[in-house]
């Protein structure tokens, strides 16, 4: 499996998840990093609307900051 971390959860970002895991590989989204926590949940809750069994972000791989994208890379 394949395992993807997004980070920047804008219009842009949110639609590239969604395009990575509507492949026909075994794709699963496991981190998310954004600066601001409401376009991380907004991104989140739009991606789970579009592929909801390919998607594990539990709170602990949420990171919000302008720190984020460097735990995100390290989560993994």
């Amino acid at each position: 499996m394949l395992k993807i971390g997004l980070i920047g959860c804008g219009g842009r970002g949110t639609g590239a998840a969604v395009n990575a895991l509507n492949t026909k590989a075994n794709v699963k989204l496991v981190a998310m990093a954004d600066a601001f926590k409401d376009s991380l949940e907004g991104s989140l809750a739009a991606i789970q609307r579009e592929c909801k069994d390919r998607v594990d972000v539990p709170a602990e791989r949420q990171f919000v900051g302008l720190d984020a994208y460097q735990q995100a890379i390290g989560c993994g």
